[in-house]
C-alpha cells in the first residue's frame, strides 16, 4: 500500500502556521527535464539566478548529490522518487521564506518550492531508567517473545536527537557498518566518511553522539536496548539491531529530520523510527522522503502521533 498511510497525502503547498519554519531555507525540486540546468551547487535557471543575485548570502545545494534515478530502456524513470533534484536553498536575509516559495512555484522549472518546517522530538520518560516498562504489556511483548524475539539481520534506524555509542545497554546493540571503518576514507562510496556506527544527519559528519538533549537515547533504549542481559531495561525488538541517525544540529534544531529517514533507508534499515515531528506541516518533499523510504527502499517508517491529546493531523 501506498505510502501516504505513513505521510498524509497533501501535494499541494500548505504554509500553516501551526508549525514555525525555518527562516533561512527553503526545499526547491526541479523538474526531470530541467536535469541539464543542474549541478550539486547551482541552478543555471534565470529565477533562481534572480534570487541568488538578490538576497543576501544565497546558496543553494542539492541535498542528495549522491543519488541517480534509476532508469528504464527509453529512459523514464523507474523508481517512485527521484531525490536527485531536490535542493535546501538557504539564505541570511529579512525576505519571508513563504514569499520566495511562492514565486518560485509559480515556475515551470518545478515540481515544488517549499518552506521547511521546524520539527520537534515528542515525549520524554521522567523515569531514566523507565524501570516500570508499563508499555511492555500493553503491547503484548511479553506474548509476542514466546513467538518471535527478533533478528540481529533486522536494522531499526533510530533518527532522533543522539545515541550513547558506549552505553552499557545500546553498545552492543549497534548495527556497525563494518564496510566503512573509521580510517578517514569513504571505503563503502556512500558519500559518508567514516559512518562506522551511524551518521549525524544535523551536522553532517560521523558522530551520532547525543550533545544535550538525551531523547534519542530514551527512544533507542525503548526500541532496542539488549534484551535479556540482565541490565538495566529491555528493548522491544530484543534482538534487532539499532542504526543511530541524529538529527539534531548544533543549535539544537532537528535540521537533518528527513534527510536521516534517507540515509536510513540507504543504508538497508527494516525499520525506520521517526519520534518527532510537527502540526500542519504536510510538505511535497516530506512525501517524497517517506515515499521513497517505504516504496522504493521497502522500510516501514514508524511516525509519531503528536503529544497533544487531539485528533489533529501530525505529520510525518
Amino acid at each position: 500500500m501506498k505510502a501516504k498511510l505513513l505521510l498524509f497525502a497533501l501535494f499541494s503547498f500548505l504554509f500553516s502556521f501551526a508549525q514555525e519554519y525555518y527562516p533561512d531555507r527553503l526545499i526547491i525540486k526541479v523538474k526531470d527535464e530541467f536535469r541539464e540546468q543542474c549541478s550539486n551547487d547551482n541552478i543555471n535557471l534565470t529565477p533562481i539566478h534572480s534570487i541568488l543575485n538578490g538576497v543576501q548570502g544565497a546558496q543553494i545545494k542539492k541535498i542528495y548529490p549522491n543519488h541517480v534515478p534509476k532508469r528504464g530502456k527509453t529512459g523514464e524513470i523507474t523508481q517512485e522518487v527521484d531525490l536527485s533534484l531536490i535542493y535546501q536553498f538557504t539564505f541570511f536575509d529579512t525576505k519571508d521564506p513563504a514569499d520566495l516559495a511562492e514565486f518560485l512555484s509559480n515556475f515551470k522549472f518545478f515540481e515544488y518550492a517549499e518552506v521547511r518546517y521546524i520539527n520537534t522530538p515528542l515525549y520524554t520518560p521522567d523515569d531514566p531508567d523507565i524501570a516500570s516498562q508499563w508499555h511492555l504489556a500493553t503491547v503484548k511483548a511479553f506474548e509476542a517473545w514466546d513467538t518471535e524475539q527478533g533478528d540481529a539481520s533486522v536494522v531499526i534506524g533510530i533518527t532522533d536527537t543522539g545515541y550513547d555509542l558506549d552505553h552499557p545497554d545500546l553498545q552492543n546493540a549497534i548495527a556497525y557498518n563494518t564496510a566503512d571503518p573509521i580510517d578517514g576514507i569513504d571505503n563503502d562510496g556512500n558519500g559518508k566518511i567514516d559512518d562506522y556506527h551511524g551518521w549525524d544527519t544535523g551536522d553532517d559528519d560521523n558522530d551520532p553522539s547525543v550533545d544535550g538533549n538525551n531523547h534519542g537515547i530514551m527512544v533507542a533504549g525503548v526500541a532496542g536496548a539488549v534484551t535479556d542481559n540482565t541490565n538495566q531495561i529491555a528493548g522491544s525488538g530484543f534482538n534487532c539491531k539499532l542504526l543511530p541517525i541524529k538529527i539534531m544540529d548544533g543549535s539544537g534544531q532537528l535540521s537533518g529530520d528527513y534527510e536521516a529517514i534517507i540515509y536510513a533507508a540507504d543504508q538497508g534499515c527494516d525499520i525506520i523510527n521517526a519520534s518527532w515531528g510537527g502540526a500542519g506541516a504536510a510538505t511535497s518533499y516530506g512525501q517524497d522522503v517517506i515515499t521513497y523510504a517505504s516504496i522504493d527502499k521497502r522500510a516501514l517508517v514508524v511516525c509519531a502521533a503528536g503529544n497533544s491529546n487531539d485528533e489533529g493531523v501530525f505529520y510525518p
